[in-house]
């Protein structure tokens, strides 16, 4: 059965954004509760072991807040972090870090008859981003948090009347071959350390590449056709 449906993950898979997040998370923790400066190093070392995991931003939050500062804030509190995190992530992308062979959404979106971006950042941020990086044009949909990937991937096969294995999804990260995995979609896992190679196995990705370029050369190889727009 051919592909008719191509997703991308965002931070990490077309943006170099996961790197400075978890110092964004300590600024923005700092900024709505007194927290040493040793914690603040601690959140920013945190951050990044829960990234590929498939929590919410908001669920993010939590964590951290319970597992480094050892007590649970209140929602106007964790509602501000978000909210601050969200301007500084934004910002962070307005030179756009975009990965090297990004033209290949271009090239894929020729042909099938559906793509789109799916992260677990804000929805709006994403959008925002996509936009000023002039990402949008080349997808139907682009969609975000706090809607997990599951509920989304569930949605676009209803309304698009696919089939799970008609879709593809192409991520770097563990969770996103975990999610995919739970829809019956077929998942693409970026990663250049081979050293997780045992963790790959057992995750079951359909596909395994080490970076954006690679995903053009894996198609070449398995002499994939495509569904072509009619």
């Amino acid at each position: 059965m051919r592909f008719k449906a191509i997703g991308f993950d965002f931070d990490g898979t077309l943006m170099m954004s996961e790197g400075a997040k978890g110092t964004m998370m300590a600024k923005a923790f700092s900024e709505f509760e007194e927290i040493s400066s040793h914690l603040l190093e601690e959140i920013a070392k945190a951050y990044p072991h829960l990234v590929g995991r498939g929590h919410s931003r908001d669920e993010k939050i939590k964590i951290i807040a319970e597992n480094v500062l050892g007590y649970g804030l209140s929602s106007k509190v964790k509602r501000n972090i978000a909210k601050s995190f969200g301007k500084k992530y934004v910002k962070s992308l307005d030179h756009c870090p975009l990965f090297a062979c990004n033209k290949l959404i271009e090239q894929l979106g020729s042909q099938v008859e559906h793509m789109f971006l799916l992260s677990l950042e804000d929805q709006k941020e994403v959008r925002a981003v996509a936009k000023h990086c002039d990402l949008s044009r080349y997808f139907e949909v682009v969609l975000g948090g706090p809607t997990g990937k599951v509920e989304h991937f569930k949605k676009l096969l209803k309304k698009w009347k696919l089939h799970p294995s008609e879709m593809l999804y192409i991520g770097d990260s563990h969770g996103d071959i975990v999610v995919a995995k739970k829809v019956g979609i077929k998942g693409v896992l970026i990663d250049s350390n081979k050293g997780h190679a045992a963790l790959h196995k057992m995750l079951g990705a359909d596909f395994e590449v080490g970076s954006l370029c690679d995903v053009k050369s894996m198609f070449k190889q398995m002499k994939y056709k495509f569904l072509k727009k009619s």
